[in-house]
């Protein structure tokens, strides 16, 4: 309830009101007018302190500073130490306005000295310029920096200011650990600072440590000597070191293996950046470009320092996330697939292999991970199995969760060693000459001649990238960079070329927040509490909101535009949809919905073997009464997304929506047409790992999954048959529920 007072001004004049509301965690006192947006967005997502009442001035432009009488009267009286921020003009003000009342009312107060900065999952940082942190004052006491968190993990005083690490090298705190990286572009900077700050969780125990910067010069290893040797030994342990961007890496070694070499100590390495809230979060493997991609199977890595003349110790896998969700472990890394079948957990991946351990283990738990693709090792050693191994394989990466399911690649265990990272295997001379001729496993190219991955094509590569890369043969060994410019290189491989799409959406998403203005910050309170109930959701909050956007009034213009092919609004809006989609609970399994194809959509359906659609495709776990279609459109799923956490609240709501995203690719399993006593069935499959080529041809040895999904969705039909359906598809929303996929749908 909302509590109003009368100020009185110290010098007399006009009172000046204060009003008092609680907002999630906090208390906001504001003036006459509602609490601002950025008020409430704060005080929403700022979690619970268990020594201070957390207090949010919003005082508007108007409000003098000889109100803070009225901002004391306003506080409740009791003994707890406050927390205080302040919102719009008066942000800068906290500090001030904390000492104060810290003597007025006797109280400790802390307070930032410094620009607040919201991180992920609640965290509050105080900006890093030099001598800025959070505040405590006492009566009749010296001020106090406690740190520059809240809540304050165990390491929040590992290094508190920006600090150079060379002349071309900085250490920069962020809310969720600390970045050593080139000094750049400050528009580069600053566009990943951004998305460090909003991802990056500050977890309790462990403190991210963030090495380089895409698009920025390649940072010097005496820049992370430097960081190390300026870390107190108590929060050593507590480092988890990334490659972000670029490093200057001993010749064949891994990031990893370098930094144990370099800093003479054990040091441990996550495989990408943690990405979401303190107690739940993922680790997001790092492409060449900054985009976050795929969920390594293997999180933590540990190395040691390699003995004088020694060669080094293998890497530990010393955490990981299992290959598919409630698998059964056997051992450390190894989980059950089949009764001759298990699958361990490796650097590059996941590997099918006999339970007994195969010849040739440590050629495979050796490949390094690669941020582009996800390696299926299936083991070969014996042949009278390798094609058993193959198709568990093959099993194994359609039940995938969607983000590794895109990247995955099939590789033979005696073929290991061909996997990796960008890298060069070896040149036509002793050197990586201007000009000289590589053999690569897969280019880091910024552009090619002609644009068509073929034989013998030139691309451009930047020479700072071969000094990561390894050789396979000494005779070609490769040296370190001499600049960063891209040279000129001949590309020769023997196999086809895949690349990955996606990129970077910081651009989409202030477009939306600008697109929206001021109902952003109301389309974002429900989103935000949203949010916090459900930790897997920890993501931009502009992504959430494009989904609810989609998914109610704006959802069929979205889907139009993105079916026509041509460029408009609905292009941004589609990818933060996109994005949003991807946090979704999956759902595997039959999905069905009812409508009435026509003559023409026959044709086509018993034509074709596969079908895309460049749209959005919506189905529902089980029949709604308010479909009243001749035909049962069913779509066996395997990472369709259940949308009952984004949906809306009016006419459009539908309730067990499972939506399919843009170019998934569905095989057209069974097709009958309605007749006398009986209704239509199309029975489509959504088709999984290398299925699919772009250009739409499908594989053919597919057979057993095609079995298992027609059984599921005939058994599907069976049961949905003895049960009465029930509304499900609110009335605006009825025309989503319309034609087939891959032809023209609402």
């Amino acid at each position: 309830m909302a509590f109003g007072i009368r100020g009185l001004l110290r010098g007399g004049g006009d009172a000046g009101e204060v009003v008092r509301h609680t907002v999630g965690n906090a208390l906001v006192l504001h003036g006459p007018d509602k609490i601002s947006p950025e008020a409430q967005n704060l005080a929403l997502a700022v979690v619970a302190d268990a020594e201070h009442d957390i207090v949010v001035l919003d005082l508007g432009a108007d409000l003098p500073t000889s109100s803070w009488e009225s901002i004391a009267a306003a506080l409740p009286r009791r003994r707890r130490g406050l927390r205080i921020m302040a919102c719009g003009q008066h942000r800068g003000m906290a500090a001030l306005v904390g000492q104060w009342l810290s003597e007025r009312l006797n109280r400790t107060v802390v307070a930032p000295d410094g620009v607040l900065v919201r991180g992920a999952a609640g965290t509050l940082f105080v900006d890093s310029a030099t001598g800025s942190g959070w505040v405590r004052f006492r009566k009749g006491r010296p001020p106090v920096v406690l740190g520059k968190r809240f809540p304050a993990p165990p390491w929040d005083g590992a290094i508190t200011d920006v600090t150079p690490s060379s002349a071309s090298g900085e250490i920069e705190p962020l809310p969720g650990g600390l970045w050593v990286r080139p000094v750049g572009d400050p528009a580069v900077l600053a566009r990943h600072r951004n998305r460090l700050v909003a991802d990056v969780p500050c977890t309790d125990q462990l403190m991210t440590v963030l090495v380089g910067c895409p698009g920025t010069g390649a940072l010097h290893l005496d820049d992370i000597i430097r960081f190390w040797r300026d870390l107190a030994p108590e929060h050593r342990d507590r480092a988890r070191f990334v490659q972000y961007g670029e490093v200057l890496l001993h010749p064949g070694r891994s990031f990893g293996q370098t930094l144990a070499d370099v800093l003479e100590s054990p040091v441990v390495c996550y495989s990408g950046v943690p990405v979401g809230s303190p107690y739940r979060y993922e680790i997001k493997a790092v492409r060449t470009d900054g985009v976050l991609g795929w969920e390594p199977y293997a999180i933590e890595l540990g190395f040691a320092p390699r003995k004088a003349g020694g060669e080094a110790a293998r890497p530990r896998v010393l955490r990981h996330r299992p290959p598919i969700i409630g698998a059964e472990q056997v051992d450390e890394r190894v989980y059950w697939y089949a009764p001759d079948a298990v699958v361990e957990v490796v650097q590059a991946g996941l590997w099918v292999r006999p339970p007994k351990l195969p010849a040739g283990a440590g050629r495979v738990r050796e490949v390094v991970l690669d941020a582009e693709r996800v390696a299926l090792f299936y083991d070969d050693t014996v042949a009278a199995r390798t094609r058993r191994m193959k198709e568990l394989a093959v099993d194994l990466g359609a039940r995938l969760d969607v983000g590794a399911r895109d990247f995955g690649v099939l590789v033979e265990a005696s073929r290991a060693g061909e996997f990796g990272p960008a890298g060069v295997i070896g040149f036509d001379g002793a050197s990586a000459g201007e000009g000289a001729t590589a053999k690569i496993r897969r280019p880091v190219v910024t552009a090619l001649d002609g644009g068509e991955w073929t034989e013998g094509a030139t691309a451009k590569i930047h020479r700072s990238a071969l000094a990561a890369l390894t050789a396979d043969t000494a005779e070609h060994p490769v040296v370190a960079p001499l600049s960063v410019a891209p040279v000129d290189v001949d590309l020769t491989w023997t196999a086809p070329v895949e690349v990955a799409g996606g990129k970077e959406i910081g651009a989409e998403r202030a477009w939306l927040r600008e697109d929206l203005g001021g109902a952003f910050a109301e389309l974002a309170e429900p989103v935000e509490r949203i949010h916090s109930e459900n930790p897997r959701l920890q993501a931009d909050v502009a992504d959430s909101i494009a989904v609810r956007l989609f998914l109610g009034e704006r959802g069929a213009a979205i889907n139009a535009g993105l079916r026509s092919g041509a460029g408009g609004t609905h292009v941004p809006l589609g990818r933060c949809v996109l994005s949003g989609v991807a946090r979704l609970p999956s759902h595997r399994g039959a999905s069905i919905y009812r409508t009435t194809p026509g003559a023409a959509d026959w044709a086509a359906y018993r034509e074709r073997l596969a079908v895309r659609d460049r749209g959005f495709v919506s189905a529902l776990t089980a029949p709604c009464a308010g479909l009243t279609g001749d035909t049962d459109v069913v779509i066996w799923s395997l990472a369709g997304r259940r949308t009952a956490l984004l949906e809306p609240d009016d006419a459009f709501a539908v309730r067990d929506r499972v939506l399919f995203v843009p170019g998934t690719p569905f095989k057209v399993l069974e097709v009958a047409e309605p007749a006398a006593g009986r209704r239509g069935m199309i029975l489509l499959r959504e088709m999984g790992l290398n299925e699919m080529s772009d250009d739409g041809v499908v594989a053919t040895n597919r057979v057993s999954f095609d079995e298992i999904a027609l059984t599921s969705m005939h058994r599907s039909l069976e049961k949905w048959a003895e049960t009465p359906p029930v509304e499900r598809v609110g009335a605006a929303s009825v025309d989503r529920f319309t034609g087939l996929p891959g032809l023209t749908r609402v």
